[in-house]
């Protein structure tokens, strides 16, 4: 599955349009769709979100943030109301970009003064989050945390509102963090003082003080949010926008057909996310990669996939040869009609009752040519004869792929072939035949996925160029 996208790149942008490749660079994205300097601060000190002052609006906000009025409603009550919210989607979707437009949109300007930005991880604590003895000349000083003094701050002017925006609010143990202010930062305690265990100060969190949290649906390897916090917090699904008018006003502006492309390529991915078992819309591919550019460069395109897109692929499905492959063949070599496919029993008296269903990884066919590949994945791609001291093929897996080339052969043409393609493992010996088998080829073959993946994709063509060259 991971290197569906390579092929989005038009015909015309490669002089070789069988094999071309499309590239691109989440990070590079990050830097040049957010014109903001951003400097993420993990160690309780002051972070950085300097952007240009002004005025700044509902209607800005829904020009920024492709979201409908309605959900833009909804989000700003929200936060009104309950004070504390978190933002929660797919990798992508502006999570972070939204909470600080919200900010704007709220505040009715661009006051960065009024926002704190933060980051929380593993070892957060809550002597960096309200106030704790830290080292200081000889010995140790009380001092305060980021949010004490943010609070500080914010009682000063009660008659305005100000923002403390959290990113990875579920990386960071929750109870730890907040200590006693699980209560205070609750909407009915607002302005609510209760006494802190290092100081032994009465301390309250100003009702002008709004929280935003934001949180990543496709980390798995986090434990859910405390339940004591989720209950002071609304959540907040930020969906993938690229159906919305913003996203396709963008799109058109781009006026590119290689960027058309790409996006209907991501919307299906998308779908093959959502409907997977193992991981679901939750892991979907967001919008935000592919926004924030005034002109649509191939560079630019190849980048994000190669560099954003792929990498996240290949953490979804590490240990799927069988997807890797079909969606390598399904997007990167249009022509040859990649997918799975079912091929019925040629029986003569056309009985089949009880024989199993026969369903192919992977089918290839261009023309009247059909390449039927089998994929394995074995800790031992051989099998070993101790007795004799000899090894073989698999016998069941050859069975297998020869019974499907005959049955699909109905007319015993010749044009239909099998492939079994092994994994590669440490074994010294690996698979690399070819057979003739009663007028079709059947071949045995090894792919290293354990190289980097031009590599891999070069092997992968050349299975493709070696059965097809002489149709394409």
């Amino acid at each position: 599955m991971v290197d569906m996208f390579r092929s989005a790149i038009t015909d015309s942008c490669y002089p070789d349009p069988f094999f071309k490749t499309l590239t691109m660079d989440i990070g590079y994205y990050i830097n040049r769709v957010l014109p903001r300097k951003i400097k993420v601060r993990t160690d309780g000190k002051t972070a950085s979100m300097k952007e240009s002052s002004g005025t700044y609006s509902k209607e800005k906000f829904l020009e920024e943030v492709y979201m409908t009025e309605e959900e833009f409603d909804t989000l700003a009550s929200l936060l009104r109301n309950k004070k504390n919210i978190i933002l929660q989607g797919a990798p992508g979707v502006g999570k972070t970009f939204a909470a600080k437009r919200l900010a704007y949109a709220i505040m009715g300007e661009k006051d960065d003064e009024r926002i704190e930005f933060i980051q929380f991880h593993q070892n957060y604590s809550y002597e960096d989050f309200i106030m704790g003895y830290k080292p200081q000349g000889q010995g140790f000083e009380l001092q305060h945390g980021i949010f004490y003094g943010f609070c500080q701050k914010a009682a000063n002017k009660p008659d305005q509102p100000f923002f403390f925006i959290i990113d990875e609010i579920n990386r960071g143990n929750m109870s730890k963090i907040f200590g006693e202010l699980l209560m205070l930062i609750e909407k009915d305690y607002r302005g609510v003082k209760a006494t802190l265990a290092y100081s032994g100060k009465p301390f309250a969190v100003p009702k002008n003080l709004y929280i935003i949290g934001m949180m990543n649906t496709a980390d798995r390897s986090l434990a859910m949010i405390d339940y004591a916090l989720r209950r002071r917090f609304s959540f907040f699904e930020m969906k993938l926008a690229f159906n919305s008018k913003g996203f396709k006003a963008y799109q058109v502006s781009l006026d590119n057909e290689t960027f058309d492309t790409l996006i209907e390529r991501i919307r299906e991915l998308n779908k093959e996310i959502t409907i997977d078992s193992s991981l679901g819309k939750g892991l979907c591919i967001g919008h935000s990669y592919f926004c924030g550019e005034k002109f649509c460069s191939d560079e630019w395109m190849k980048e994000v996939v190669e560099y954003d897109i792929i990498p996240m692929l290949k953490e979804y499905w590490f240990d799927e040869e069988k997807k890797f492959v079909l969606e390598y063949y399904r997007y990167h070599h249009l022509k040859l009609a990649a997918a799975p496919a079912q091929i019925s029993w040629n029986v003569d008296d056309g009985v089949v009752d009880f024989l199993p269903v026969m369903k192919t990884d992977i089918t290839l066919s261009f023309g009247e040519k059909i390449l039927i590949i089998d994929t394995k994945y074995y800790s031992h791609t051989m099998q070993t004869h101790k007795q004799y001291d000899s090894r073989s093929l698999h016998s069941s897996n050859l069975y297998q792929i020869f019974t499907y080339v005959k049955n699909k052969d109905v007319g015993n043409t010749g044009n239909v072939a099998g492939m079994l393609l092994y994994a590669k493992t440490e074994e010294t010996i690996t698979a690399d035949c070819d057979f003739k088998m009663g007028g079709n080829k059947i071949s045995v073959k090894t792919l290293d996925l354990n190289i980097s993946f031009p590599n891999i994709a070069e092997q992968l063509d050349r299975i493709a160029l070696t059965y097809f060259e002489d149709t394409m």
